[in-house]
């Protein structure tokens, strides 16, 4: 047990991205990003072995195709101070909403509202207007509603 895992993205546009993600207690990580390979002009694999004690075997799959099902990731980073990033895919073509809520359900802002292409998307948010605390996102369509929490820290 102990093991995590890191992928970073190098994008056409000059950008990178990362995320991590780590459960001490599985000996099983799996790490899911939106990113979409015609954007990527690199990527980094990164396998952390959080017990030093214990030495492991690690295989590593990717997986490319289009997702199977809606999804919504945690937003990246989280706590954040002023950005976040917010990473969904589509099984199909279809209308979305991805909207921000305050911790009492009042809307804060509607960041996507349209017809959407199946693959993955990243939206952004900038929470520069906004005190420190909980928020919530939520991605809708007509066959899925998903919301997730997030933290701002100013």
């Amino acid at each position: 047990t102990g093991v995590g895992i890191t992928a970073i993205g190098y994008f056409t546009d000059g950008s990178t991205q990362e995320t991590f993600f780590i459960n001490p207690q599985e000996t099983f990580q799996e790490l899911q990003t939106t990113w979409d390979w015609a954007d990527l002009t690199m990527l980094s694999i990164g396998v952390v072995n959080t017990n030093q004690s214990l030495s492991s075997d690690y295989e590593l799959t990717l997986i490319t195709a289009p997702p199977d099902d809606d999804f919504i990731t945690q937003n990246y980073p989280n706590p954040f101070n002023q950005t976040t990033r917010i990473e969904f895919a589509l099984d199909d073509r279809k209308d979305v909403k991805v909207e921000v809520y305050d911790s009492i359900g009042r809307k804060i802002s509607t960041l996507l509202d349209g017809t959407i292409d199946s693959g993955y998307h990243t939206v952004n948010f900038d929470a520069g207007g906004l005190s420190s605390g909980v928020y919530f996102y939520r991605i809708t369509t007509d066959q899925t509603a998903i919301t997730r929490k997030m933290v701002l820290i100013k």
